[in-house]
Formats: C-alpha cells, sequence, structure tokens
C-alpha cells in the first residue's frame, strides 16, 4: 500500500473506531490518509454512547478534486 492516497469521508458523530482504526491501518500499511468532511477545522466523534475525540480534517468535500487522491 505504500504511495496510496486514500480519503475517509467523515463529520461530527462518526464512530471514534470506524475511523481510527482502519486510518492508523492504512497509515501503518505505508498509506496516506487524508479527511475529507463537510466543515474545516475539527469534526467530533463518539465512542459507543459518549462523545468522543475530536479529529482535523484536512479537506471539505467541497475543495478536494479526485485527481488530488
Amino acid at each position: 500500500m505504500y504511495g496510496l492516497k486514500v480519503a475517509i469521508l467523515a463529520t461530527d458523530g462518526f464512530e471514534r473506531s470506524e475511523l481510527q482504526e482502519p486510518r492508523r491501518a492504512l497509515n501503518d500499511a505505508g498509506a496516506r490518509t487524508e479527511v475529507v468532511s463537510l466543515k474545516n477545522g475539527e469534526i467530533k466523534g463518539w465512542r459507543h454512547i459518549e462523545w468522543s475525540d475530536t479529529v482535523g480534517v484536512d479537506k471539505t468535500v467541497e475543495s478536494v478534486d479526485s485527481e488530488d487522491l
């Protein structure tokens, strides 16, 4: 996977493990991941039934170009 570029589409309310664990695995395998969301800044996730960590947004849906990924 070295050199592979992967866009992760997410927004507020994502399940923490469903974003962070696959992202970590992709990064560990040599891929470059970017979080793409509806807004700039950070998005907030859930861990089971409670609010959890925030994740930085790399690009917005409006600004991303498929050629960039």
